[in-house]
Protein backbone atom coordinates (compact mmCIF):
# COMPACT_ATOMS: atom_id res chain seq x y z
CA UNK A 1 0.00 0.00 0.00
CA UNK A 2 1.79 3.33 -1.24
CA UNK A 3 1.98 5.41 2.07
CA UNK A 4 -0.22 8.93 2.60
CA UNK A 5 1.27 12.16 1.11
CA UNK A 6 0.25 14.07 3.90
CA UNK A 7 1.54 12.39 7.74
CA UNK A 8 -0.79 11.68 10.15
CA UNK A 9 1.14 13.19 12.34
CA UNK A 10 3.11 16.06 13.17
CA UNK A 11 4.76 18.52 15.60
CA UNK A 12 2.45 20.92 15.40
CA UNK A 13 -0.57 18.38 16.09
CA UNK A 14 0.95 16.78 18.89
CA UNK A 15 1.66 20.42 20.69
CA UNK A 16 -2.39 21.50 19.48
CA UNK A 17 -3.05 18.24 21.66
CA UNK A 18 -0.94 18.61 24.65
CA UNK A 19 -2.19 22.45 25.18
CA UNK A 20 -5.42 21.03 25.47
CA UNK A 21 -4.14 18.29 28.26
CA UNK A 22 -2.78 20.91 29.90
CA UNK A 23 -6.41 23.24 30.44
CA UNK A 24 -8.12 19.99 31.03
CA UNK A 25 -7.92 18.28 34.48
CA UNK A 26 -6.18 14.93 32.87
CA UNK A 27 -2.54 16.82 33.05
CA UNK A 28 0.00 15.93 30.53
CA UNK A 29 1.79 12.76 30.14
CA UNK A 30 2.61 10.81 26.98
CA UNK A 31 0.33 8.06 26.98
CA UNK A 32 -2.53 10.42 27.72
CA UNK A 33 -1.41 12.69 24.89
CA UNK A 34 -1.13 9.56 22.02
CA UNK A 35 -4.53 8.60 23.76
CA UNK A 36 -6.00 12.13 22.88
CA UNK A 37 -4.82 11.92 19.30
CA UNK A 38 -5.93 8.31 18.67
CA UNK A 39 -2.19 7.25 17.88
CA UNK A 40 0.61 4.78 19.68
CA UNK A 41 2.82 6.48 22.10
CA UNK A 42 5.72 5.15 19.67
CA UNK A 43 4.15 7.44 17.23
CA UNK A 44 4.50 9.98 19.45
CA UNK A 45 8.46 9.51 20.50
CA UNK A 46 8.70 9.36 16.54
CA UNK A 47 7.97 13.34 16.41
CA UNK A 48 8.69 14.29 20.04
CA UNK A 49 11.61 12.50 21.58
CA UNK A 50 10.67 13.38 25.10
CA UNK A 51 8.30 14.99 27.38
CA UNK A 52 11.05 17.89 28.28
CA UNK A 53 11.38 18.48 24.41
CA UNK A 54 7.78 18.68 24.28
CA UNK A 55 7.41 20.95 26.73
CA UNK A 56 9.67 23.47 25.03
CA UNK A 57 7.55 23.22 21.97
CA UNK A 58 4.71 24.61 23.59
CA UNK A 59 7.10 26.99 25.51
CA UNK A 60 8.34 27.79 22.14
CA UNK A 61 4.25 27.79 20.30
CA UNK A 62 3.25 30.53 22.90
CA UNK A 63 6.10 32.41 22.97
CA UNK A 64 6.14 33.21 19.70
CA UNK A 65 2.94 34.99 20.02
CA UNK A 66 4.06 36.91 22.76
CA UNK A 67 6.59 39.01 20.68
CA UNK A 68 4.40 40.00 17.97
CA UNK A 69 3.29 43.23 19.61
CA UNK A 70 6.84 44.38 21.12
CA UNK A 71 7.87 47.68 20.06
CA UNK A 72 11.97 46.69 19.75
CA UNK A 73 12.53 50.64 18.79
CA UNK A 74 10.76 52.40 21.72
CA UNK A 75 12.41 53.29 24.96
CA UNK A 76 13.60 50.64 27.44
CA UNK A 77 10.61 51.11 29.48
CA UNK A 78 8.36 50.85 26.94
CA UNK A 79 9.88 47.86 25.51
CA UNK A 80 10.34 45.75 29.15
CA UNK A 81 6.66 46.75 29.69
CA UNK A 82 5.20 45.75 26.41
CA UNK A 83 6.93 42.52 26.52
CA UNK A 84 5.83 42.30 30.06
CA UNK A 85 1.91 42.86 29.70
CA UNK A 86 2.70 39.94 26.55
CA UNK A 87 4.35 37.54 28.47
CA UNK A 88 1.68 37.57 31.04
CA UNK A 89 -1.21 37.68 28.58
CA UNK A 90 0.58 34.76 26.85
CA UNK A 91 0.96 32.51 30.14
CA UNK A 92 -2.33 33.37 31.33
CA UNK A 93 -4.62 30.87 29.87
CA UNK A 94 -2.52 28.27 30.85
CA UNK A 95 -1.71 28.13 34.57
CA UNK A 96 -1.27 24.58 34.71
CA UNK A 97 1.55 24.66 31.95
CA UNK A 98 3.78 27.18 34.14
CA UNK A 99 3.91 25.11 37.02
CA UNK A 100 5.14 22.95 34.06
CA UNK A 101 7.73 25.49 32.41
CA UNK A 102 9.45 26.66 35.70
CA UNK A 103 10.72 22.77 36.37
CA UNK A 104 12.83 23.06 33.46
CA UNK A 105 15.52 24.68 31.48
CA UNK A 106 14.94 26.46 28.78
CA UNK A 107 15.88 25.71 25.55
CA UNK A 108 13.38 26.65 23.22
CA UNK A 109 15.04 29.02 19.78
CA UNK A 110 11.78 31.31 19.80
CA UNK A 111 12.32 32.21 23.83
CA UNK A 112 16.15 32.08 24.28
CA UNK A 113 15.87 34.41 21.28
CA UNK A 114 13.36 36.88 23.08
CA UNK A 115 16.07 36.40 26.32
CA UNK A 116 18.63 37.70 24.26
CA UNK A 117 17.12 40.43 23.21
CA UNK A 118 15.60 41.39 26.23
CA UNK A 119 19.11 41.25 28.21
CA UNK A 120 20.17 43.49 25.50
CA UNK A 121 17.70 46.20 26.33
CA UNK A 122 18.47 45.86 30.15
CA UNK A 123 22.65 46.17 29.27
CA UNK A 124 22.21 48.74 26.79
CA UNK A 125 19.72 50.84 28.98
CA UNK A 126 23.16 51.31 30.94
CA UNK A 127 22.41 48.76 34.00
CA UNK A 128 25.58 46.76 34.74
CA UNK A 129 25.58 43.52 32.92
CA UNK A 130 25.77 41.55 36.79
CA UNK A 131 22.39 43.42 37.36
CA UNK A 132 21.06 42.03 33.67
CA UNK A 133 19.75 38.66 34.85
CA UNK A 134 18.37 39.54 38.09
CA UNK A 135 16.22 42.23 36.36
CA UNK A 136 15.12 39.21 34.21
CA UNK A 137 14.48 37.18 37.01
CA UNK A 138 12.55 39.15 38.84
CA UNK A 139 10.66 40.23 35.36
CA UNK A 140 9.93 36.00 34.72
CA UNK A 141 8.40 36.02 38.56
CA UNK A 142 6.49 38.77 38.33
CA UNK A 143 4.34 37.82 34.83
CA UNK A 144 4.41 34.43 35.35
CA UNK A 145 2.51 35.15 38.91
CA UNK A 146 0.49 37.71 37.81
CA UNK A 147 -0.70 35.32 34.85
CA UNK A 148 -1.72 33.11 37.71
CA UNK A 149 -3.58 35.42 39.26
CA UNK A 150 -5.96 35.34 36.93
CA UNK A 151 -7.25 32.44 37.35
CA UNK A 152 -7.51 33.27 40.94
CA UNK A 153 -11.01 32.69 42.84
CA UNK A 154 -13.06 35.64 43.37
CA UNK A 155 -12.88 35.93 46.71
CA UNK A 156 -9.05 35.16 48.01
CA UNK A 157 -8.59 35.83 51.75
CA UNK A 158 -12.27 35.14 53.78
CA UNK A 159 -11.76 38.17 55.57
CA UNK A 160 -14.09 40.03 58.59
CA UNK A 161 -13.94 42.88 60.29
CA UNK A 162 -13.55 41.75 63.55
CA UNK A 163 -10.36 39.92 62.86
CA UNK A 164 -9.17 41.39 60.12
CA UNK A 165 -10.45 45.48 60.01
CA UNK A 166 -7.24 46.52 57.63
CA UNK A 167 -7.04 43.82 55.13
CA UNK A 168 -10.78 43.74 54.65
CA UNK A 169 -10.81 47.93 53.87
CA UNK A 170 -8.36 46.91 51.52
CA UNK A 171 -10.50 44.40 49.59
CA UNK A 172 -13.42 46.30 49.68
CA UNK A 173 -11.37 48.94 47.73
CA UNK A 174 -10.00 46.86 45.28
CA UNK A 175 -12.28 45.97 42.18
CA UNK A 176 -14.59 42.76 43.13
CA UNK A 177 -14.08 41.30 39.34
CA UNK A 178 -11.27 38.95 39.16
CA UNK A 179 -9.48 40.38 36.08
CA UNK A 180 -10.28 43.43 36.95
CA UNK A 181 -8.64 43.16 40.40
CA UNK A 182 -5.41 41.50 38.94
CA UNK A 183 -5.12 44.24 36.00
CA UNK A 184 -5.24 46.45 38.76
CA UNK A 185 -2.83 44.92 40.72
CA UNK A 186 -0.16 43.84 37.60
CA UNK A 187 -0.14 47.61 36.21
CA UNK A 188 0.54 48.69 39.74
CA UNK A 189 3.65 46.37 40.27
CA UNK A 190 4.66 47.41 36.76
CA UNK A 191 4.78 50.59 37.32
CA UNK A 192 6.88 50.35 40.70
CA UNK A 193 9.51 47.72 38.95
CA UNK A 194 10.12 50.49 36.42
CA UNK A 195 9.98 53.58 38.74
CA UNK A 196 12.71 51.09 40.54
CA UNK A 197 14.70 50.41 37.52
CA UNK A 198 14.81 54.12 36.52
CA UNK A 199 16.06 55.03 39.83
CA UNK A 200 18.78 52.61 39.85
CA UNK A 201 19.69 54.31 36.57
CA UNK A 202 19.59 57.81 38.04
CA UNK A 203 16.43 58.46 35.80
CA UNK A 204 13.38 60.41 37.18
CA UNK A 205 10.55 57.71 38.58
CA UNK A 206 8.12 59.82 37.62
CA UNK A 207 8.31 59.61 33.49
CA UNK A 208 7.45 56.16 33.89
CA UNK A 209 4.91 56.93 36.64
CA UNK A 210 1.99 57.30 34.29
CA UNK A 211 1.52 54.81 30.97
CA UNK A 212 4.20 52.54 29.44
CA UNK A 213 2.05 51.96 26.21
Amino acid sequence: MARPKTPRLNRAMIVDAALELVTSSKGLTMPGLADTLGVSVSSVYHHVRNRTELVELIRGRIAGREFVNVDRNGPWRTVLATWLREYRSAFSAYPELVRLLIGQTVSAPEVLAQYEYIAGVIIDAGFPREEALPVIMVFDSFALGSALDLSAPDVIWATDDTNHPNMTTAIAAAPTEVVARADAAFEYGLRCLLDGLALRLGETPSATSTSYS
